[in-house]
């Protein structure tokens, strides 16, 4: 939700350094970085078929969303070298990433659009189990 909300700020002003931000700022962060290892583990499903192996799940990712996902956090930590006006040339590279950050937020809203979809499903479906198991 903090990328959501605060990538379209940032991009649009010139946000103060107030604790708060800078918290999320790290949190945000530590989650992507994060998120890139996991990522190697996350299985997927192919035409139907659940696959687990993990040199197919790390293949696949590496093809796919590996190389994106590695730019954003490499923009993310460019934007951090380039605090206090470190280094100009720095700086006008960070620049160039944060507009690469709105196609965070377009994934991230890609993934609002599965919950509702999810949602919808279950709203056809009429068993307890079912909607107790996806609750979780």
């Amino acid at each position: 939700v903090y990328d959501l909300m605060f990538i379209p700020l940032e991009l649009a002003f010139e946000l103060p350094s107030w604790p708060f931000l800078t918290a999320m700022f790290w949190v945000s962060l530590i989650f992507w970085n994060c998120d890139i290892g996991c990522t190697f583990f996350t299985g997927y499903f192919n035409k139907g078929v659940e696959v687990r192996q993990l040199r197919q799940i790390a293949l696949r990712y590496l093809r796919t969303w590996f190389l994106f996902d590695v730019l954003l956090v490499f923009g993310d930590w460019l934007s951090w070298l380039t605090v206090g006006g470190r280094s100009p040339a720095l700086a006008r590279l960070a620049r160039t990433f944060r507009f690469v950050r709105v196609i965070r937020v377009l994934r991230l809203l890609r993934l609002a659009k599965l919950q509702s979809i999810v949602d919808k499903l279950l709203e056809q479906v009429e068993s307890d189990h079912l909607h107790i198991a996806a609750e979780m």
